[in-house]
């Protein structure tokens, strides 16, 4: 029984390699989102907390600090998240508009005639593609707040005061986040439905 068990895992890996894996995750979404926020999320999170530390270290020695860096210095400052709520607000919106939407033609099309069953399908196609990118990367920056919260976490763990400090802003902010998320969620699953509804 472990000799079968051996030549079956044996079989799967022989065809195995890294550009096989990739194929496979880029026909899985969910692999690449939770990689690329990974990857995002532990960039930006180590780049913020370095300028954060230089930057606080200049404020604490009297340099006078621009906007910018002031901005950095706080690590997480309340001025980045109104355009993240705003987000979430019209996400929300779209949300409810779809629940009465009707197919209609794009703003792109130049001719006064109905389009065709075709033409309407493609174009609902070609919307469709958009509104999972958009979804997908919003995804992919809520993960990127989260891998951050966590980093800043590990850091105050480990008895850093500044990522302590910094923890309930970026509490906060992932928070926001996480609603702006679950709001642009909701707006795509009722599209799709919408499409399904439409036969696009």
């Amino acid at each position: 029984m472990a000799g079968g068990w051996a030549r079956t895992v044996g079989t799967r890996l022989q065809g195995w390699s890294p550009r096989a894996a990739l194929a496979m995750m880029a026909r899985r979404r969910w692999p690449l989102l939770a990689l690329a926020a990974l990857g995002l999320g532990g960039a930006v999170g180590g780049a913020s907390f370095l300028l954060q530390e230089h930057f606080q270290q200049a404020f604490q020695d009297g340099a006078r600090l621009a906007g910018w860096q002031e901005f950095l210095r706080r690590g997480a400052p309340w001025q980045a998240l109104p355009p993240v709520l705003a987000g979430a607000v019209l996400a929300l919106i779209g949300w409810l508009r779809l629940g009465r939407a009707k197919p209609e033609p794009s703003f792109g099309l130049s001719s006064a005639a109905p389009p065709s069953a075709p033409a309407l399908r493609s174009m609902l196609r070609r919307e469709r593609r958009v509104v999972l990118g958009v979804a997908d990367a919003v995804a992919v920056l809520v993960g990127m707040v989260v891998v951050r919260l966590a980093l800043y976490g590990g850091l105050a763990a480990a008895g850093d005061q500044l990522a302590l400090a910094t923890i309930p802003g970026l509490v906060f902010e992932v928070l926001s986040w996480l609603a702006c998320g679950g709001a642009v969620w909701g707006w795509r699953r009722r599209y799709l439905d919408r499409l399904e509804g439409w036969g696009a």
